[in-house]
């Protein structure tokens, strides 16, 4: 368990609000997009700032990118990347990026922009989202079901079923 404490007051006063964390999609708090491309490129330095800030603002085969707010602070990420198809005739949605800085770990932020993400590909005409992880038990205990295991990365493919709206 993280027992950190924020350093900024920003974040204590938003520890202290947890109940007003709010989802909303990064290209509608542009405020919130540089300190989201660095924390992914000090996660994965793969790929440069410029490259990140395409994928996660314009990618107009994939939901919006999603960020959780404490406040104005932004304090999580969920992207998506949407791969050709593999083994069938559709496009695949895939989760690119979950990240929540380590003092707001534990709280269920990744929950909510997992939950979140699966509204985002519904509404953008997908029957399946996948993700490859390390942490396949956190998508299981979300309705996430195996898909595949990649052994010499040791890392699973796991498959959410998109449930559909329903008409009338």
């Amino acid at each position: 368990m993280n027992l950190e404490c924020p350093q900024d007051s920003a974040s204590r006063i938003a520890l202290m609000e947890f109940s007003k964390i709010q989802i909303a999609k990064l290209d509608e708090s542009m405020a919130s997009v540089d300190p989201v491309v660095r924390w992914i490129i000090t996660q994965w330095p793969e790929e440069s700032a410029e490259e990140v800030r395409q994928m996660l603002l314009d990618d107009s085969d994939c939901p919006a990118t999603l960020v959780a707010m404490a406040g104005e602070e932004p304090i999580g990420v969920l992207a998506f990347k949407s791969h050709p198809p593999a083994q069938s005739d559709i496009d695949e949605l895939w989760i690119n990026v979950l990240f929540v800085k380590s003092i707001w770990r534990h709280r269920g932020i990744s929950r909510q922009l997992v939950r979140e993400s699966i509204t985002g590909a519904r509404d953008h005409g997908r029957k399946h989202l996948f993700v490859f992880t390390d942490i396949p038990q956190f998508y299981e205990n979300l309705g996430w079901q195996r898909y595949s295991f990649n052994e010499a990365k040791k890392m699973h493919v796991l498959r959410m079923a998109v449930p559909q709206k329903v008409t009338s």
